[in-house]
């Protein structure tokens, strides 16, 4: 915390300093939501208020608490896509009346995932009949000062973050649905590590609000760090008539010991949350996916690309989630959906490098 406190002091002092000589207040460009505690609730247009996000149990990272940064600031977008054979692009008005839509939502660092996320679009244009994919690089990975973002530290206003954006979400839902006449049956909600945790508030929001449900949600490694000891949940059951979960990394809900993981992309829960939630490779993969070796964003997007492998057909073998370190996979099956199969439980699943290839 001393040494985060330093670089804040000195980046406050450099904008300070170099305002007079430019003739501008650079002091303005910088985002003190990082470091400076939110105590009290914040309340913004459409989206309404929030209580501070609480941090407490993250000793000597800052902030004691963070709020959600303006929804103006978090650069939401929503982008149609459909394939008609070639991709076509649309806003929300483009959304074909009647048809099924499949949300999908990037996590944290946003960026590094937009490869990922057309492989997993590749294999949702196969289920359905379009895609909104969601934009909020901004909010994902907020920046510090002159656009520059300071990895790690500010991943809790991140997470703040993607209560406002669940709450967009959850109004372009709505839209839809009254406007594209959109059967909430037929959404889905597809997101990764904190997009993953957005489609709980996207959820809340939407019950609380427009008295809507939507069909299915598919939660891509959630992240536990800093939803853990904190008064924000992680998405699992309830937050659409059949929520799938697919870990891929593993933080034990452990005071202190948890904390470290903040700034480390292996930031998934361990614990289960949804009807079905599917271990990959578990305990073996407690370190790293296969073919990982310690590549940053890696093991996480494991999930994102064993979710794309099962939307293309791909089945994996199975054996109880269980201590015992020696029981073998067997040889029965499963694909990811629930929708297919009925709530499973805890189930852990044995994935090879590159799924989509090795069963293609």
């Amino acid at each position: 915390m001393v040494k985060f406190a330093r670089l804040s002091f000195f980046l406050f002092s450099l904008a300070a300093l170099v305002s007079p000589i430019f003739g501008q207040d650079y002091s303005a460009y910088l985002n003190n939501r990082i470091f400076q505690p939110c105590m009290k609730p914040v309340c913004y247009d459409d989206v309404g208020c929030f209580q501070p996000f609480k941090l407490q149990a993250y000793l000597g990272l800052p902030p004691v608490a963070a709020c959600p940064q303006p929804p103006d600031e978090l650069g939401v977008e929503f982008k149609v896509m459909r394939y008609n054979n070639s991709y076509e692009f649309f806003n929300l008005f483009g959304i074909s009346p009647n048809s099924s839509v499949a949300y999908v939502i990037p996590g944290y660092r946003s960026e590094h995932t937009e490869l990922f996320n057309m492989e997993l679009v590749d294999g949702l244009l196969k289920h359905y009949d379009q895609i909104v994919l969601v934009r909020w690089d901004l909010g994902a990975n907020p920046s510090l000062l002159f656009d520059i973002p300071v990895t790690r530290y500010n991943k809790f206003l991140a997470a703040a973050n993607s209560e406002a954006v669940g709450r967009i979400i959850g109004n372009s839902i709505d839209f839809i649905v009254n406007n594209r006449s959109i059967n909430p049956d037929n959404i889905t909600l597809v997101g990764h590590g904190l997009g993953g945790n957005t489609i709980h508030f996207a959820a809340d929001w939407i019950k609380e609000k427009y008295n809507l449900t939507v069909g299915k949600a598919v939660v891509l490694d959630p992240d536990a760090i800093p939803f853990y000891f904190s008064n924000k949940k992680i998405s699992g059951k309830g937050d659409a008539k059949i929520v799938d979960v697919i870990h891929s990394t593993f933080v034990a809900p452990v005071p202190v010991l948890g904390q470290r993981f903040a700034g480390n992309t292996k930031t998934g829960a361990l614990t289960p949350t949804g009807d079905s939630d599917y271990f990959i490779n578990f305990p073996d993969s407690w370190n790293d996916q296969p073919g990982c070796d310690g590549l940053e964003f890696c093991s996480s997007h494991f999930s994102i690309m064993t979710f794309a492998a099962s939307l293309h057909g791909c089945r994996f073998e199975t054996k109880p989630c269980s201590s015992n370190i020696f029981q073998r996979f067997t040889s029965k099956e499963v694909g990811l959906d629930s929708s297919q199969t009925g709530p499973q439980g805890r189930i852990c699943i044995k994935v090879s490098e590159k799924p989509i290839k090795r069963c293609s």
